[in-house]
């Protein structure tokens, strides 16, 4: 949700204009998963790792947007729980205050720490009987915000996830860094040191491989090893600035049926706002 006034004095992050069309699509997923396994499921959690301030402003405008976790606290059938994970202390404050004015009486549990080193807390906030689906979205600025060891951990539960994958506004522009024999930052955020060996295998010929490309397959082979479903790309959603490129959003699941809510989802984020 878009607002051109309404400011309530909390702290604003500045964001992108591509931050719209991402929140929209993302918002449009929360609907349809949290609706559609309303009555299949006894709890349903959504978990947000990245979880800001709730609230951020446009660049170099005064329009405000409502971030992921409002976002999915104001579904149409709201999830059963939510678990918000934020390491930045002025982000959580506002987040707090925002949640309590708007969503008073939601099951929310605050998390105000880096997502990789509280992963047991999270765990900790989620139901683990077999009745409860997870829906976790992960937002990372750039790949040294994420650990896939996070995911892998968050996984061994029924959980299905959202992700922004960093790959050219991070991967792309700082390969030369991040591809250096004693970097791991990569190796932490794909969860595997082979992809150096594979980026030379498929760099070897005349064919020409964007490095932010390669990090995406990379990422979802990392994400069919933890037994999610992955055909190679071609699902994920390119979020741009209008021109360029800048990361990629994909689902990944265990199930079809989320492979179908995902083409929904992209179906309906293309006609005119819906929130």
């Amino acid at each position: 949700m878009t607002h051109e006034s309404g400011d309530d004095d909390l702290y604003l992050p500045e964001v992108g204009s591509w931050a719209v069309n991402k929140h929209r699509l993302a918002g449009v997923y929360f609907a349809i998963f949290a609706r559609a396994m309303s009555t299949t499921w006894r709890t349903r959690v959504y978990v947000d790792l990245f979880a800001g301030a709730g609230r951020s402003r446009l660049k170099h405008t005064q329009t405000l947007i409502d971030g992921s976790p409002l976002i999915a606290l104001g579904v149409d059938v709201p999830f059963d729980r939510y678990v918000l994970c934020e390491k930045n202390r002025r982000c959580m404050e506002a987040l707090r205050a925002r949640v309590s004015h708007s969503h008073p009486a939601a099951a929310v549990s605050f998390i105000p720490r880096d997502c990789n080193a509280a992963v047991d807390d999270v765990l900790d906030a989620i139901p683990s009987d077999s009745s409860v689906l997870t829906l976790c979205f992960v937002d990372p600025f750039s790949v040294s915000n994420l650990k896939f060891k996070t995911l892998a951990s968050l996984a061994q539960r029924c959980t299905d996830f959202l992700v922004l994958v960093p790959t050219h506004m991070d991967a792309n522009r700082n390969q030369a860094r991040l591809r250096a024999a004693d970097e791991p930052l990569l190796d932490e955020f794909l969860g595997d040191r082979r992809w150096r060996s594979e980026w030379q295998r498929r760099t070897s010929g005349a064919r020409q491989t964007s490095f932010g490309t390669f990090v995406l397959d990379q990422f979802g082979q990392s994400m069919q090893r933890l037994r999610y479903l992955y055909d190679g790309p071609g699902r994920e959603v390119p979020v741009t600035d209008g021109s360029r490129i800048l990361y990629y959003l994909a689902l990944y699941s265990r199930h079809r049926l989320g492979a179908k809510f995902w083409q929904a989802a992209m179906k309906a984020a293309e006609q005119p706002p819906l929130f």
